[in-house]
């Protein structure tokens, strides 16, 4: 829906987008399609924890208000070189513990995933687990 309100930003005449923008918010209440469906801003999220590498893209973790992304262009074992995507491509180090790694909507996450705590029921016993997105992690053995 974001896209729709955008779109109704360049509507000239204040009437027509007044009354657009009620009837888009009542149909809003009526139905919830989830970001998967909707034309959105594209969303990023900050995975703490993954490994900081040539070729991606960080942001500062000492920094949480601050946006900015930077490519990571070469590590060694305590700090990274990094470029701004954005203002001018400006060359910093970074120490790498300060350093979250950046993935946009759509790329896989998983190499961020770590294990928490393990299950152990013995030498036969069987556990099966399903990671579910909307609802965790359920087991049954």
């Amino acid at each position: 829906m974001a896209l729709l309100d955008d779109l109704l930003e360049h509507i000239e005449d204040d009437a027509l987008r007044a009354v657009l923008a009620k009837e888009f918010a009542t149909f809003r209440q009526r139905v919830n399609f989830g970001l998967v469906y909707e034309k959105h801003i594209p969303e990023v999220a900050v995975v703490v924890g993954a490994p900081i590498r040539p070729g991606m893209v960080v942001r500062r973790r000492d920094r949480p208000t601050d946006d900015a992304e930077f490519l990571v262009e070469s590590v060694n074992s305590r700090s990274a070189v990094l470029t701004a995507v954005r203002e001018g491509g400006a060359t910093s180090n970074a120490p790498i513990k300060k350093l979250a790694s950046v993935k946009r909507f759509g790329d896989p996450i998983f190499p961020g995933l770590r294990s928490v705590r393990t299950l152990a029921r013995g030498a036969r016993a069987r556990i099966d687990v399903c990671f579910s997105q909307e609802s965790g992690i359920h087991t049954r053995s």
